[in-house]
């Protein structure tokens, strides 16, 4: 006895149907996107290791930017730092002829020595936006405001005074005026503590989860516990400035007896300045390790977040082979119900008279 189909087994296939059109539509979403889903939600268990590997790859997105940050001040140290130490090398080379030199000229020194010295103040507060590298943890201001550096470079005019009738006692009148405190902004060189410290915090920079690097040096590198010459070299930023402030002023000499002590004076000076130079040279190697553990990190941070990515992806992304051969399969599926119901719809009673 053949049976006429019922309202409930035709309700039955269309439900069936709209459960494949909607896996179809859910298929088509993910080879379009090469997405499993549009949102966590839609990964089951694998959101929760997906949440997580984003976080680490955030956090290490963090570290590499604060360490792009920090490279870029080194570089700008350094680079600035390997100029000073081109001018002074080229001021020795002077200093040395117009030593050696009876019949030399102090008037082409002073001019090359003037233009060294306001190129050196202006590389000592250089900046990375808008932020003095020189400064340390008072990056918003200048290490040695123009005012400073005008007023150091006239008191040493003033020291100097004509042509140098003793070199020891005007040695120690020059280097004492350098080494005082006032020239330097207050927060890198304070003028009231004994011994003066630094009242800004250094420089760090968060490389890595509870790893901090501190880097770069300050613009007065070093400072004094009064207002004297110290027993050792000037530290080697103020070398430089007393080199070049000095041979900017220093006037030619008239007699055989202010000649000698030129010379003197001259060479007294030439060899701190080589000192300084010399003692900027390893500054700016110390500085180009910290660059170069700065990379390593940085590397290490992006071979971690490959490996991260990698692990997103296998939970986030698609097979893209499998889900279109899903996709042919469902859609089969859909066309064959679609007959099945096409072929209901048509039956009515007189088929089973």
């Amino acid at each position: 006895m053949t049976s006429v189909s019922t309202s409930g087994q035709f309700q039955r296939i269309q439900a069936n149907n709209l459960a494949l059109q909607e896996r179809m539509a859910q298929l088509r979403d993910q080879v379009a996107t090469q997405k499993k889903a549009n949102d966590f939600g839609g990964l089951g268990s694998g959101a929760r290791v997906s949440i997580s590997l984003r976080g680490e790859m955030k956090e290490l997105e963090s570290y590499t930017r604060n360490i792009d940050v920090a490279r870029l001040r080194l570089t700008t140290q350094v680079e600035a730092m390997e100029r000073i130490g081109a001018l002074a090398k080229e001021l020795n080379g002077e200093l040395i002829k117009l030593q050696s030199d009876p019949h030399g000229d102090a008037s082409v020194v002073n001019r090359i020595a003037e233009n060294g010295y306001r190129e050196i103040v202006s590389l000592l507060n250089a900046k990375v936006n808008d932020r003095y590298v020189f400064a340390g943890g008072d990056a918003s201001t200048a290490p040695l405001p123009q005012a400073g550096a005008d007023a150091l470079f006239a008191q040493i005019d003033a020291d100097l005074n004509g042509p140098i009738a003793n070199a020891a006692t005007s040695l120690t009148t020059t280097r004492t005026t350098v080494a005082s405190r006032g020239w330097f902004a207050a927060s890198i060189d304070p003028d009231t503590s004994v011994p003066p410290v630094p009242t800004v915090p250094p420089v760090t920079v968060r490389a890595d989860r509870s790893l901090d690097l501190e880097y770069g040096v300050l613009a007065t590198n070093g400072t004094f516990s009064d207002n004297v010459v110290p027993a050792n070299d000037l530290p080697y930023f103020r070398e430089v400035l007393h080199a070049f402030a000095t041979a900017a002023h220093i006037d030619q000499p008239t007699t055989p007896a202010e000649l000698t002590e030129f010379r003197t004076y001259l060479g007294s000076t030439q060899q701190a300045l080589s000192r300084a130079t010399g003692e900027l040279d390893r500054e700016v190697g110390g500085l180009g390790s910290v660059g170069e553990r700065l990379d390593g990190i940085a590397k290490a941070h992006k071979d971690l977040t490959v490996h991260l990515q990698r692990g997103v992806s296998d939970v986030e992304d698609v097979d893209m082979a499998d889900a279109i051969t899903r996709l042919q399969l469902v859609q089969s599926q859909l066309e064959a119900s679609y007959r099945v119901t096409t072929t209901l719809n048509r039956v009515s009673l007189s088929d089973f008279l």
